[in-house]
């Protein structure tokens, strides 16, 4: 049988994590201060960068590369049609229009902010490492839109409108997976960069609403089956119920209470991470995390969790139950 790793060895785990988070900051730091660049995200290595129109053409388009082909002129035509369906609205607000609904456009998402762009690189594809690309401003010229959405400004987005249909990068750094979690974590803490705080309008629910759907009727099957006592067919809908919507709180949630019911306390600590990740006033997080601490063994990172919740809700009873358990 495995020895629970000690206090003092999960600190040191802890210290180290976070010493790799800070220095991968200060290397994209080092970087992005050597010139004028805006920032993309992605949580994989991609082939490409591309736009999604280029890439709903591409295998049309492919044998005319060479000739340089502006994938722009089919952007024209499209916005010529869209018109016909709107009153009067210049091209530039009736593409935004189209980019904000989920129409193809020719253009790419960036933002100014590159601490945005590393939420979007550890978001998803957990086991991948993701990227951070750094794009010159004067090389190519990206534009705001004047689109009033909410997600828009959030995000600081601007876009790059490239006549093939892709970029090249100027810079890319590499975030390996196994920070994707604590880089959340981090930037939910220290800045306030969440799921919450960058999807904060209703579009990507209802353009993804199908998707919804079934992740919200794996999760209550879940519950179904975690009622029951059937801890693995629970585990399965939950994990597929996350695979379909991400960072959905309760889905992650009580996965980690069918970890901590099958004795699998890494697995539910590293689930509850993601919540407090998420949203990191969740008191009720940090003392289902304190609990699972408890039972791993890990009684300082324990009492540090039962002290957090207690700080965001001095009600919790059982925070301060499981904090007293401790000190006996």
């Amino acid at each position: 049988m495995t020895e629970n790793p000690t206090s003092s060895d999960s600190k040191s785990v802890s210290l180290n994590t976070l010493t790799s988070v800070l220095d991968k900051l200060g290397e994209i730091a080092r970087i992005a201060n050597e010139g004028s660049f805006v920032f993309r995200g992605e949580p994989k290595y991609y082939p490409e960068i591309s736009s999604s129109l280029y890439r709903e053409y591409k295998t049309m388009l492919e044998p005319f590369r060479v000739d340089g082909f502006d994938i722009r002129h089919v952007q024209e035509e499209i916005l010529v049609d869209a018109a016909r369906y709107t009153e009067e609205i210049s091209p530039s607000d009736l593409l935004s229009q189209l980019q904000h609904y989920g129409h193809p456009t020719n253009l790419i998402d960036f933002t100014t902010d590159y601490l945005i762009a590393l939420f979007f690189a550890c978001e998803s594809e957990l086991r991948d490492d993701g990227r951070l690309i750094l794009l010159d401003i004067e090389a190519n010229a990206p534009s705001r839109m004047r689109s009033p959405a909410n997600r828009i400004k959030a995000q600081k987005s601007v876009f790059v409108n490239p006549s093939s249909g892709l970029v090249s990068p100027d810079h890319v750094v590499r975030i390996p997976w196994t920070l994707k979690l604590p880089m959340l974590e981090y930037l939910s803490s220290h800045h306030d960069i969440s799921a919450p705080t960058i999807y904060d309008d209703i579009h990507g629910f209802i353009k993804n609403t199908k998707t919804h759907r079934s992740a919200y009727m794996e999760f209550h099957i879940g519950g179904l089956h975690l009622g029951r006592g059937n801890l693995e067919e629970a585990l399965k809908h939950y994990n597929r119920s996350i695979n379909l919507n991400g960072y959905q709180k309760a889905s992650l949630a009580n996965r980690a209470v069918t970890f901590m019911r099958m004795k699998k306390y890494d697995e539910a600590i590293g689930d509850f991470t993601r919540v407090i990740a998420i949203d990191n006033h969740d008191a009720r997080a940090y003392r289902e995390r304190g609990m699972a601490h408890f039972d791993n063994g890990q009684l300082e990172l324990a009492e540090e969790d039962y002290n957090e919740a207690i700080r965001l809700d001095p009600t919790m009873e059982d925070a301060y139950i499981g904090r007293a358990a401790l000190r006996l």
